[in-house]
C-alpha cells in the first residue's frame, strides 16, 4: 500500500479549472469559487490525514488548489525543521545544521556539514575522481595531503534527488570536478585538495545551490547532506482524483518483480521508518535481473507496517546505489509505490496484463489499436480495473475532441484515424505511448463495447473501478448500466465513504430525482458546517472526525434508499 504523501504525489485531476485562486473570496485555507458555487481547499496548507478526510468525505467531488512543484510532486506543509546539532553515530563529533541564502546566484535550503578523521575510509560510490577541467598552475601542482567530501541530496520531505549534477572547484583556482548523484542521492569526490571549496548543485526543476567556501581539512572526510528546494507551479484543479494508470507506472519502472519478502532491517539506525526489504526473486515482468534476491530501500508511512516475511508482492523498482561485491539496492520507481502484498489470483492478473503489455512495447513504439486492446482487456478484470478507466475513458473522450477539432462526425473520425495509423504502420513509423492514447479510442470496436458492458453486469462489488467503468459504458448502455448500480447500491455497501457519497450522486443524476438531489445537498451543505465549525486542534484527533463522519455517511445512506 502506497502511503499518503505517495497517494497525494500520484493524484490525477481530470478536470483542471481556470478559475485563479486569487480571484476568489476568501482566507487562505479555503476560498469560494463564484463560476461553480463550490468552496475550493488549498492542499498546500493541510496535513495529508486532512486531504485524505476531506476527499473521502467529499465523494470524489472535491475542488482544491494544489501546489505542485516542478518535478510533480504536491507540496505540503513544512515540515517541523531538525535541531541545529545533530549527533552522528557514537562518537564526540556532531553536525550543524547549514542554512545559507546565497543571493540570486542560488540558495542552499539546508545542508548538514560534519568532518571526521580520515581513517581507512572506504571508496564512495562515484569512483575514482574526474578532472572536468583544471587550470595550468593547478596541474602543475602536487596535492600532499587529500581529503574526501560525501553526502547526500534530497528534497524538502526527504526524497531522495538521483541525477543532481554536484560540482566542486578546488582552492585557488584548482581542479574542477563533476558528479550524478546515485538513485538514493549520494554523491562522493576522493582526492579533493584541502582549503576552501566551491560547491555548487543543480537539477531541472529545482533551484540551484552554491556553497561558496565550504572547508575542507587535509587527511579528513567532509560529509554535506543537501536538501534542494522545488521551483514552484501552481495550479487549481477541480474535478475527480485518481492515481496514475499501471500502464504509466510500468512505463516508469526499469524493473518491475514479483518476490516473496524476506528479512526488514532499518536502513537508518535513527530512522526506523527507512527500511531495507530483501526480496527472492520468482519472476520477472519487466527488465532484466539474473540474481535470487534483491534489497529494497522503503520509507514506510507513519502507520504502515512492514511487509510480512513469506508474503508474496509486486514491486515497481528502479535501481539506487551499487553496493560492494556489484550488488544493487532499489528504490520504489518515480517514488511512487513500494512493493505491494497481493494475493496469488491478484499477482496472476497482475502478471499477465504487464506481460501483454511489455508485448506491445517490445514490437517497438506503441500500436493504438493493440493499446485499445489491452485497455479493454485489463478493464474486464476487475483487480485492474481502477487503474486502467482513466486511460480508456481519456481515449473516447479524445476521439471526441478531435472529430471536433476537425469539424468531422465521430464516425468520420474514427476512420481518418483508422487510416492515419494503417499509413504509419505500412511505411514502418511508430506513435509515442501519449499519440497512441490520443488515437486508441477509435480502435474500440462494438465487440468490445459489448464486453465492457457484460463485465460490469457480472461485477457484484461497488468499489471505485466498479463505479469508473459504470461511467465509461453509459454512452451506450445507459439503461443496462443504471439498472445494475441501482440493484448493487441495495444489495451492497460500497467499499468505502467516498464512494458510497459517488453512487448516490450518479444515481441522483441518473434518475433525474430531485429530491434526492435535495437530499445530497442538504447532506454536503452540513457537512461543509461541521467541518467549518471544528475547533483549532481537532485534526489532531482524526480518528473521533472520521467516526463522525462514518456515522453522517451511514444515516445518509438510510435515508437515500428511503427515497430511491
Amino acid at each position: 500500500m502506497a502511503t499518503r504523501i505517495e497517494k497525494l504525489n500520484r493524484l490525477r485531476i481530470a478536470t483542471p479549472c481556470t478559475e485563479s485562486w486569487d480571484g476568489m473570496v476568501g482566507g487562505a485555507e479555503r476560498r469560494h469559487c463564484a463560476k461553480c458555487a463550490r468552496e475550493v481547499l488549498d492542499f498546500a496548507r493541510m496535513t495529508p490525514r486532512e486531504i485524505e478526510v476531506r476527499i473521502a468525505a467529499s465523494g470524489g467531488r472535491l475542488c482544491a488548489r494544489i501546489t505542485r512543484r516542478a518535478d510533480g510532486l504536491v507540496t505540503l506543509p513544512p515540515q517541523e525543521p531538525p535541531p541545529f546539532w545533530i549527533e552522528r553515530r557514537a562518537s564526540s563529533v556532531a553536525s550543524a545544521l547549514v542554512t545559507a541564502l546565497l543571493g540570486l546566484g542560488g540558495a542552499a535550503t539546508g545542508a548538514a556539514l560534519e568532518t571526521s578523521p580520515s581513517v581507512a575510509l572506504p571508496t564512495g560510490p562515484s569512483g575514482p575522481l574526474e578532472d572536468a577541467g583544471t587550470s595550468p598552475d593547478a596541474q602543475g601542482a602536487a596535492v600532499s595531503k587529500v581529503s574526501r567530501i560525501d553526502g547526500v541530496v534530497t528534497d524538502q520531505e526527504g526524497h531522495f534527488l538521483p541525477g543532481a549534477t554536484v560540482t566542486i572547484q578546488e582552492p585557488n583556482g584548482g581542479r574542477k570536478f563533476v558528479r550524478l548523484t546515485h538513485g538514493d542521492g549520494r554523491f562522493a569526490f576522493e582526492n579533493v585538495a584541502p582549503g576552501r571549496v566551491l560547491i555548487t548543485l543543480e537539477l531541472e526543476g529545482f533551484s540551484s545551490i552554491t556553497f561558496p567556501g565550504i572547508g575542507v581539512s587535509a587527511g579528513r572526510a567532509t560529509r554535506l547532506d543537501v536538501q534542494m528546494e522545488p521551483q514552484i507551479t501552481e495550479s487549481v484543479t477541480v474535478g475527480g482524483i485518481g492515481v496514475p494508470s499501471l500502464r504509466e507506472v510500468v512505463g516508469e519502472s526499469e524493473l518491475v518483480v514479483v518476490g516473496i519478502v524476506g528479512a526488514t532491517l532499518p536502513k537508518d539506525p535513527k530512522d526506523p521508518a527507512r527500511e531495507e526489504t530483501e526480496l527472492r526473486v520468482t519472476s520477472v515482468l519487466k527488465g532484466r535481473y539474473s540474481g535470487r534476491t534483491l534489497r529494497v530501500a522503503v520509507d514506510r508511512g507513519e502507520e504502515e507496517k512492514p511487509l510480512a516475511p513469506g508474503a508474496r508482492v509486486l514491486a515497481f523498482l528502479d535501481p539506487a546505489e551499487a553496493r560492494t561485491g556489484g550488488k544493487v539496492t532499489y528504490v520504489p520507481a518515480n517514488g511512487q509505490r513500494g512493493p505491494q502484498a497481493l494475493s496469488d489470483a491478484e499477482l496472476t492478473v497482475y502478471a499477465e496484463r504487464i506481460d501483454a503489455l511489455e508485448r506491445i512495447s517490445r514490437r517497438g513504439g506503441t500500436d493504438p489499436e493493440e493499446l485499445a486492446a489491452w485497455l479493454v482487456a485489463t478493464i474486464e478484470q476487475p483487480y485492474t480495473r481502477e487503474e486502467e478507466t482513466g486511460d480508456l475513458s481519456m481515449a473516447l473522450s479524445s476521439l471526441a475532441e478531435i472529430a471536433k477539432e476537425l469539424g468531422l462526425p465521430i464516425e468520420h473520425a474514427r476512420a481518418d484515424l483508422v487510416a492515419e495509423a494503417a499509413a504509419r504502420k505500412a511505411d514502418g513509423k511508430s506513435f509515442s505511448d501519449d499519440e497512441a492514447l490520443r488515437r486508441a479510442g477509435a480502435f474500440i470496436t462494438d465487440a468490445q463495447k459489448d464486453r465492457l458492458v457484460r463485465a460490469l453486469l457480472a461485477t457484484e462489488s461497488l468499489a471505485q473501478g466498479d463505479l469508473d467503468l459504470f461511467d465509461v459504458v453509459r454512452p451506450w448502455a445507459d439503461d443496462k448500466a443504471v439498472d445494475w448500480l441501482t440493484n448493487r447500491f441495495r444489495e451492497v455497501e460500497p467499499t468505502d465513504d467516498g464512494v458510497n457519497r459517488e453512487v448516490m450522486g450518479r444515481l441522483a443524476e441518473a434518475l433525474a430525482s430531485d429530491s434526492l438531489k435535495a437530499l445530497l445537498k442538504e447532506s454536503d451543505d452540513d457537512l461543509e458546517s461541521y467541518f467549518a465549525s471544528l475547533p483549532e486542534g481537532s485534526w489532531d484527533h482524526l480518528d473521533r472526525v472520521q467516526a463522525e463522519m462514518a456515522a453522517r455517511w451511514k444515516e445518509l445512506r438510510k435515508r437515500f434508499l428511503r427515497m430511491l
